[in-house]
């Protein structure tokens, strides 16, 4: 059971569907919390921890948590979801923006099936839209059951409940009477709850912890009575949390009720408690129980001892404030505001982060450091002055720096500092010292160059090494032992490196650091050197012949991959692989194996009993270079056998004695088989699909028999003959096959027939008192010496052969080849005989792995058997409850007979007396795709079984692919977005009606979209159902009922480009622009149908537009792009110019840190794609890299796109979201969720001499 229904079984899920919600994306859980670097000044740190450990929530990547980041209506699926213990459901999701392969579908189906979600619209879900707070604390509410009537809703003391929602009242207010929810502390003197700010993930994390460990304490809370409303903070303190709230590393005391705050950051109070006491204490070195906020100038802090602050302590003076703190202790310490003059800190301790959140003033907050200073880390979210005088001074994190303001650095830092904001401005002071500046994120230095070698720089490259190799021709030393003092006289000295015919690694390096160099000293105003341009050519020109020979060999080696068997892959090898002998690029290439003995150098497999990892190791060389590259690839268990392992044939004999009706196949295999394909006729067997087929003597294909699975277990599979069984001649040769292209796995021919057939019973004592063996005699073929030896049997007609434990002859070429039961009086079942019909069964073992059971049926008396069901009389109609039967020439008064096996005995599934020609069969458990019908005529025994055919029950069709086009002006239809192939659809206004509103069959053989046009208009709000009807000559089958609600009325369909009021655009590149299309309703609400419409331009020679709606420029000119959909049409007007504008994309790259490394090539790359070669059917994958990589590769992009460039996915601008240049040449996107998914579209890039570029498209995938 989930903890939804543990808690309550959603008593009401109205109000939080209309809320809905969505989570992040989740990793297994782990056997450690991750390390997230960002989290250690978070209220709700312990909690993160705890919830990443068990899997509930994950970060961005690069050690990313991101607490402070609004959480999105996806992200907050998730982690309800999983909170819940809910299971995926992704197949209950209809909403039109959440992709197929969305990583949080399975989450937002799983809330949909519990009545939790609903979208923002009839047809979106808006997962990227942020959440609020108020729709959080609903949401978590209602997961826990905290139900109360709307009547019952009361303001629970806090300042801002007139901000709420009617809706949300109810559940907020029980929320807070249980304790679940606790307002922060406030200067209207109650506690607030900011229900319409963003929810942020740190918020989301500690209520998703109290939900999983505190859950029903909450509720028994709430069930116990009403509650007072919880009282306003009189202290100085931010509140960030309550101080009860339970940790994960601590258990809630009996009988306590724990607490959350849901609240999304640490928000400063203003001034405190106008009382002396507090600071009294602090400033005589005694202790401050909880918070305490300073509001004014002054010098806080005994002269001697230590003063102790158990809460958190804020520094807000004011801009003008100045503030010198000295010798306290506090568990954290937060500077919200001062004067660029001075907060000085001397003799400071804090157990948790020194934070600098002025973010509310103009100018930076100076901090001084000077004494013994004890803090794990400053982490500043705004700008700062930073003057450090102490030894002891720990690293320094830049977290948040808005663009109008800078930090700057003065005096010695012994302990890194890191950047963490990208464009961040970073001015060194003269006479700075640093042992590390981490450049994690691109940054404008502002330094003199004679104090830079004072700093050390950790980026892509470092400056000082830079400056060293233009001051003294370091570079060019190493490379040719040129010691001339000026770069000019070089090239007239020495040729260029691509006369050299072989490099080495060494070099390579070399000249890939002197580029990254070179890149790093452009970004940090090195354009602004004067002879700059004469420099980067002259540098260039010198290192481009071993930067390129080192790009063939990464580029062969990056492109490089095994060739894999047909069904094979790099989890399941059975074959041998392709390994490529020589690049793409002209490299020559090398293979080694980690296990020689499975997987040899030129790719032969060898597979054991088990399965195996082996790495492979593979090197490319070019000129010298060489770049290598690993997979790890496993090999599956090799399967015992080849594939068959015994044959089973059962048959009837006939009054032929030279033919025998053919029944039954039974096939065991040495191994289990995968899956049975019973359709298309196939089977998988060590993970490959086998074509099964039944050969004649000539080698022809026989007809009249279908594939089923055994019931026996998964090693088994049975032939079974359709109708009456497939007569035969008894010795005639058959074959069974089973094959895939260029492999056979089996191949076992046999007779259709037993030897010892035909068997002949006969009734030689019809009168004798009682029943005994001298009724029956029976007599067959003798087999030759050395031929078939077996066991007969005798059983009631209709019992199945597995009940036969005793045989009542042997059959052997040395014994006779008769029975007269002159001796035995029962059964091979052990029963006594009886009158009755029985039937004689022939087993026989025909050779290794073959065997027979060859049957008769005896009527003693002359008792006649019924006539048996002809082919083709009889007519299957099959629906989810029933089955109904048309049987034509059924004898007068006969009983019917439904089983579920060929062979005499199996289960009876129905039976009825055919009064008239249809017969009904209620309640029918069916086990295959085929019946078995035998027809009892009065005064006569039962008559031998004939297959009929059962047609399966139909898929029933997926609402998620069904859609009601309610026109505003008619006429209405229902519209089917892969209707399958070879069937009927149907529409009803109830699933009761006889007669549908319409039909129309599918054509074709692939699924493809169907409209049925209803005679009849439906108001919104109605109701439609449709079913499928699969139909053959001789058996009907229905599905199940889909049911569809119409929405609003359709009224109207625009296109436009990146905005809604976009209906033009000029286009001066080639490359991929996607348009969209907007559908509207009566309502007043609007679809994106962009994938849905059918788009079409009016020159395709000028710009082609693709199914999804991307233009594709092709030439300068005018065209008119039309998109229509279900009668609707809307024009977009594109105007082509290419002489404007050449640059275009030609790869695309994802990277974990959208950085270059010393040879010039992206870092952390996770997968990589021709731009032209991705479109939406073939998206590219970012996988968890949260840096796309875009590379113009010859053309030269401007060196200064960050903040000039927009962002957009799926048509909305995509927050958190930037772009910059590297080296010229890559366009680097950072996403903040590398799990986004649809159409990323970047516009506002420009050239090094700033024409602009066109937009860029690009598809990706969800990893």
């Amino acid at each position: 059971m989930n903890r939804i229904e543990s808690f309550k079984r959603l008593a009401s899920t109205t109000a939080a569907a209309a809320v809905l919600a969505a989570g992040m994306p989740v990793s297994p859980a782990a056997a450690a919390p991750p390390p997230f670097r960002d989290i250690a000044s978070s209220y709700a740190r312990a909690e993160i921890e705890s919830l990443a450990a068990t899997g509930i929530v994950s970060g961005y990547g690069d050690r990313i948590f991101a607490p402070s980041k609004p959480v999105t209506r996806a992200e907050f699926a998730a982690i309800l979801a999983r909170s819940a213990g809910l299971d995926p459901a992704p197949e209950a999701v209809s909403f039109k923006d959440i992709p197929a392969d969305a990583w949080y579908k399975g989450s937002v189906g799983a809330l949909v099936q519990a009545g939790l979600a609903k979208g923002t619209s009839p047809a979106a879900f808006s997962p990227a839209a942020a959440l609020t707070r108020e729709e959080m604390a609903v949401l978590f509410a209602r997961a826990l059951g905290l139900e109360q009537s709307p009547a019952a809703a009361s303001d629970p003391g806090i300042s801002d409940w007139a901000d709420s929602a009617e809706w949300s009242r109810a559940p907020l207010s029980a929320a807070f009477r249980a304790g679940f929810l606790q307002g922060t502390s406030s200067n209207a003197g109650k506690p607030s709850f900011r229900p319409k700010a963003p929810a942020e993930r740190q918020a989301v994390a500690r209520l998703a912890y109290e939900f999983i460990h505190h859950g029903a304490q909450y509720r028994e809370k709430l069930a116990a009575g009403p509650s007072e409303a919880p009282a306003a903070q009189p202290t100085a303190s931010p509140s960030t949390a309550p101080a009860a709230t339970p940790s994960p590393a601590s258990a809630t005391p009996a009988g306590s009720s724990p607490t959350s705050s849901p609240d999304a950051s640490p928000v400063p109070t203003a001034t405190p408690t106008a009382t002396p006491d507090p600071l009294d204490r602090l400033n005589q070195g005694g202790t401050v129980e909880g918070g305490l906020t300073l509001s004014q100038s002054g010098t806080f802090g005994p002269a001697a001892g230590l003063a102790t602050v158990d809460g958190t302590l804020t520094v807000d003076p004011g801009p003008a404030g100045e503030v010198k703190l000295r010798n306290i202790r506090a568990e954290e310490i937060i500077i919200a505001s001062g004067a660029s003059r001075s907060i000085e800190l001397e003799g400071i301790e804090s157990a948790r982060p020194l934070l600098v959140q002025a973010s509310r003033q103009a100018d930076p907050v100076r901090l001084a450091f000077s004494g013994r200073i004890d803090i794990p880390q400053m982490v500043l979210y705004s700008g700062a002055i930073v003057d450090n005088a102490s030894e002891s001074l720990g690293p320094i994190s830049i977290q948040a720096v808005a663009p109008s303001q800078s930090v700057s650095l003065r005096g010695t830092f012994p302990k890194p500092i890191v950047n963490q904001v990208h464009g961040a401005r970073i001015e060194i002071a003269s006479g700075t010292k640093a042992a590390a500046l981490q450049l994690d994120r691109p940054a404008t230095l502002q330094v003199q160059a004679d104090d830079l070698p004072a700093v050390n720089v950790q980026s892509a490259s470092s400056l000082n090494d830079l400056y060293s190799l233009l001051q003294d021709n370091a570079f060019l030393q190493k490379l040719y032992g040129y010691t001339g003092a000026s770069f000019r006289n070089f090239q007239r000295e020495y040729g260029r490196l691509e006369d050299k015919s072989v490099y080495t690694d060494d070099l390579a390096s070399l000249a890939a650091s002197t580029n990254g160099y070179l890149t790093l000293y452009y970004m940090s105003g090195g354009w602004q050197y004067p002879h700059w341009e004469e420099l980067r050519d002259l540098v260039l020109n010198a290192i481009e012949p071993v930067l390129e020979a080192s790009r063939i060999a990464q580029a062969d080696i990056d492109r490089l991959r095994p060739g894999y068997a047909d069904g094979d892959d790099e989890r399941a090898v059975r074959h041998d692989l392709r390994l490529a002998q020589s690049g793409s690029g002209g490299s020559s290439v090398q293979w080694s194996s980690s296990r020689p003995d499975l997987v040899s150098a030129d790719g032969s497999v060898s597979r054991t009993g088990k399965d195996e990892l082996v790495q492979l190791r593979a090197s490319a060389a070019w000129k010298g270079i060489v770049k290598t590259r690993e997979f790890t690839i496993k090999l599956k268990a090799k399967a015992p056998g080849n594939g068959l392992a015994s044959l089973l044939v059962t048959g009837e004999s006939m009054a032929d004695p030279g033919q025998v009706r053919l029944q039954s196949l039974a096939a065991a295999f040495a191994s289990p088989l995968e899956r049975v394909l019973p359709e298309a006729r196939q089977l998988v067997y060590d993970g490959l699909v086998y074509d099964i087929r039944l050969l004649d003597e000539a080698g022809t294909e026989l007809s009249g028999w279908s594939l089923l699975p055994a019931a026996d277990g998964s090693s088994s599979l049975i032939f079974a003959a359709d109708r009456s069984g497939l007569a035969r001649t008894r010795s005639g040769p058959l074959t069974l096959e089973i094959a895939r292209p260029g492999a056979l796995l089996s191949r076992i021919s046999f007779a259709a027939g037993s030897a010892v057939g035909p068997l002949r019973p006969e009734d030689p004592d019809s009168v004798h008192a009682g029943t005994d063996g001298r009724d029956f005699r029976l007599s067959w073929s003798e087999p030759s010496s050395g031929g078939m030896s077996g066991q007969l049997y005798l059983l009631p007609a209709g019992e199945p052969f597995a009940d036969a434990v005793q045989p009542i002859a042997l059959i052997s070429p040395y014994l006779p080849d008769v029975w007269n039961g002159s001796q035995p009086d029962a059964d091979s079942s052990q029963r006594k005989l009886r009158e009755g019909s029985y039937r004689f069964y022939a087993r026989t073992d025909a050779g290794p792995g073959i065997s027979y059971i060859e049957s008769a049926i005896f009527a003693p008396h002359g008792e006649e058997p019924s006539a048996m069901p002809q082919a083709g009389s009889i007519r299957t109609f099959h629906q989810p409850d029933s089955i109904l039967l048309e049987a034509v020439g059924v004898p007068t008064g006969a009983t019917v007979r439904i089983y579920d096996s060929p062979l005499d005995g199996g289960r009876l599934l129905g039976e009825a007396v055919a009064a008239e020609d249809t017969i009904a069969i209620g309640d029918v458990e069916t086990v295959s795709s085929f019946l078995y019908v035998t027809f009892t005529e009065p005064g006569k025994s039962e008559s031998s079984r004939a297959a009929v055919a059962l047609l399966p029950l139909p898929t029933p069709p997926d609402a998620a692919k069904l859609r009601v086009l309610n026109r505003a002006g008619g006429p209405d239809a229902i519209r089917i977005d892969e209707a399958p192939p070879g069937l009927t659809v149907e529409v009803y206004g109830s699933p009761g009606d006889a007669v549908p509103l319409a039909e129309v069959a599918s054509a074709g053989e692939e699924p493809a979209p169907l409209s049925l046009q209803l005679s009849a208009d439906l108001d919104a709000g109605a109701r439609a159902y449709v079913r499928y009807r699969i139909e053959k000559p001789q058996a009907v089958a229905w599905s199940g009922f889909a049911e569809l609600v119409a929405g609003p009325g359709m009224t109207g369909l625009t296109a436009y480009g990146a905005e809604p009021g976009e209906t033009s655009r000029l286009f001066t590149g080639t490359g991929l622009y996607p348009l969209h299309a907007r559908l509207s309703y009566d309502d007043g609400s609007a679809v994106d149908l962009s994938g849905g419409a059918a788009w079409s331009s009016s020159d395709e020679q000028v710009i082609g537009v693709t199914a999804e709606g991307v233009l594709v420029p092709r030439a300068s000119g005018a065209a008119i792009i039309t998109a229509s959909y279900e009668g609707y049409v809307a024009e977009f007007r594109a105007q082509v110019d290419l002489e404007r504008n050449p640059a275009l994309p030609q790869s695309l790259y994802a990277s974990t840190s959208g950085r270059l490394d010393s040879d010039g090539r992206l870092q952390g790359v996770q997968s990589e794609q021709a731009y032209e070669d991705h479109s939406a059917s073939s998206p590219f994958r970012m996988r968890e890299a949260s840096y796309l990589c875009v590379d113009y590769r010859d053309a030269v992009l401007h060196a200064d796109l960050f903040g000039t460039t927009a962002i957009r996915l799926n048509g909305s601008v995509l927050e958190g979201a930037y772009a910059v240049s590297r080296d010229f040449r890559y366009l680097i996107v950072y996403l903040p969720d590398s799990a986004v998914a649809g159409v990323l579209e970047i516009s506002g890039m420009r050239s090094s001499s700033g024409t602009p570029l066109s937009p860029v498209a690009v598809y990706l995938a969800a990893p």
